[in-house]
């Protein structure tokens, strides 16, 4: 096993892998710490060996050039958990070895009261940024509290999070998809199934397919 691996190894204890899950469920399901020692065990094992199989994949993969965010446009919905879009705004952004495409929609009911807005970045230039960024690709996590909660998930097979206060209405629900798109739909007097059903409108399964766009072939 090479260095980098082992370096890996040695950070991925409290871990969990990225992906996993049914590839085929369009659910959102909640993996949550395991509560016995036991369970905490096994999943320590697992991470360390999915995180070590990552290692070994990140340093044999390429980076690959970020698709266009107009590209990124056409995964979001025309509207959402009902509520109709009513904007968007896109960046693609190149400083030499970092590159970075997002676009981000909003959609919002009649009042204008409840809105949701939904951003999809590409880290395909860097994918440990998506990796090591973003806190929940790495731990479970289960925290509740006496008005909300925040909870780690797999949606289609990939790790994701949620978040969700009852008392604002507000919460947050994101995907990492095949470790570079980041699907985020967050929101605000909303209910929490409409942040699933939002995440439901967006075309993952696209995404996860161009998960080699714009990168050199071997």
């Amino acid at each position: 096993m090479n260095r980098l691996a082992l370096s890996f190894l040695a950070l991925s204890l409290p871990l969990a892998a990225c992906g996993g899950g049914d590839s085929d469920a369009d659910t959102v399901q909640e993996t949550g710490a395991p509560e016995s020692a036991i369970g905490q065990m096994m999943q320590g094992v697992d991470a360390m060996r999915g995180m070590a199989e990552q290692a070994e994949e990140m340093q044999n993969t390429q980076p690959a050039e970020p698709v266009n965010h107009r590209v990124l446009l056409e995964m979001l919905p025309d509207e959402a958990a009902g509520m109709p879009q009513t904007e968007t705004e896109g960046q693609s952004q190149n400083m030499g070895a970092f590159a970075l495409s997002t676009r981000e929609a909003t959609y919002a009911d009649s009042t204008g009261d409840s809105q949701l807005t939904i951003t999809v970045a590409d880290y395909g230039a860097f994918p440990a940024i998506g990796m090591f960024g973003l806190g929940w690709t790495m731990v479970d996590m289960d925290k509740e509290t006496s008005t909300g909660y925040e909870r780690t998930i797999t949606y289609q097979g990939h790790r994701g999070y949620r978040k969700y206060d009852t008392e604002s209405r507000r919460g947050e629900l994101s995907a990492l998809i095949e470790g570079r798109y980041h699907v985020q739909v967050s929101g605000r007097d909303v209910d929490d199934e409409q942040l699933e059903a939002a995440l439901q409108s967006v075309d993952t399964r696209r995404l996860a397919s161009m998960k080699d766009e714009g990168r050199p072939s071997a």
